[in-house]
């Protein structure tokens, strides 16, 4: 004879871990989207023509790139826990 009630508290525990690593992934896109947007203005602020802010300019451009691909990555990430759901 099989018990199923094991088999139902895995699943759960397995949605449940699901559910927690998308609310994570979500949670972390939406913070790294509201600073790229902040880094946007910075940018545009900074594109002065002395030395110092150049090179804050420029590292303040590598940092917002450096975000959207985070986000990229982050992203990914979310296809697969759907994947996972899905398949």
């Amino acid at each position: 004879m099989h018990s199923f009630t094991h088999a139902e508290a895995f699943a759960s525990d397995a949605f449940w871990a699901w559910a927690t690593a998308r609310r994570e992934i979500d949670a972390a896109i939406t913070a790294l989207e509201s600073a790229g947007a902040a880094l946007v203005a910075l940018v545009d602020d900074s594109d002065w023509q002395s030395d110092g802010v150049r090179a804050l300019h420029e590292l303040l451009g590598r940092v917002q790139d450096g975000t959207g691909s985070e986000i990229g990555g982050l992203q990914v990430r979310a296809w697969e826990l759907e994947a996972v759901v899905q398949g």
